[in-house]
């Protein structure tokens, strides 16, 4: 089944990406490069899922402060931290998304969207964290991006592939995939908790990946310290990385950040980087 996913949703996501996406914009940064993103290492809800018990009802418009979630709270943070990660730096809180009934026509997000979310979910998160009903965790945020509530006994963040960094308002046309999770770790952060982290958040089969030192998380040179830490991980081309290569986190002490990000040229190569043959 794994395989079959992997041979589909680069198809679907990149088909989202061109659709979303000016054609005409500027070429992609390497991942873990530009603008303070330092060089990447060397070989490197029970009943109701789509909202928390306690969670108020969304109110009309959504999007003020108080249903938006600081990832990222430090500007020096973020001017340091990968360029993929700087676009997540503000997240919307779960409570603040609309349900899809809600939204007007027009403003609806397109089916192939919604499914090709539902797959990724399936695909890449792991199973404590997916909704018991996948449509009814459906959201739109004030801006129009398309999100899924994660959680089962109550909503603990969302996904999107709708969350794209800007270089003068043209959209990168790298498809990503993004997980944003309240995630409180009191304490001092360190790349050893980061990971033990990112296992709770993605799948067994991805966990079990990570877990082989040519595709661990390696620590981001800057972003390591009380603030938070961010690192990079370069996926199995064999496995998990012959659809996104590339995965990053970032976790403070009350978020955890995962984002996917998919290079369609490489997409099911080998471990030689040169693409598939």
């Amino acid at each position: 089944m794994r395989s079959a996913l992997l041979r589909a949703l680069p198809a679907l996501l990149l088909t989202l990406s061109l659709t979303a996406c000016p054609s005409d914009g500027p070429p992609p940064t390497p991942p873990g490069t530009g603008s303070g993103g330092g060089t990447p290492p060397a070989g490197q809800g029970g009943a109701d899922p789509g909202r928390p018990d306690d969670a108020p009802a969304a109110q009309p418009g959504g999007g003020d402060a108080a249903e938006s979630w600081q990832v990222i709270a430090s500007p020096a943070v973020k001017e340091e931290i990968y360029p993929m990660l700087q676009a997540a730096d503000t997240w919307p809180a779960p409570a603040g998304l609309k349900a899809v009934g809600e939204v007007p026509a027009e403003r609806r997000p397109d089916p192939s969207k919604v499914r090709a979310l539902k797959e990724l979910v399936a695909f890449v998160v792991h199973p404590d964290l997916r909704p018991r009903d996948m449509d009814a965790a459906i959201g739109v945020d004030a801006q129009g991006r398309t999100f899924m509530r994660l959680g089962k006994d109550r909503t603990r963040g969302s996904a999107s592939v709708d969350v794209r960094r800007r270089v003068d308002d043209v959209k990168f046309d790298h498809p990503v995939f993004a997980i944003t999770i309240e995630d409180p770790s009191d304490g001092g952060q360190s790349l050893d908790r980061l990971k033990r982290r990112v296992r709770q958040v993605v799948a067994p089969e991805l966990a079990r990946e990570m877990e082989a030192p040519k595709h661990e998380l390696v620590a981001h040179p800057k972003v390591n310290g009380e603030q938070g830490v961010a690192a990079m991980a370069m996926l199995d081309r064999q496995g998990f990385g012959g659809q996104f290569p590339y995965l990053y986190a970032f976790g403070s002490d009350k978020h955890l950040l995962v984002l996917l990000q998919e290079v369609p040229h490489m997409s099911l190569g080998g471990d030689d980087g040169q693409g598939p043959r």
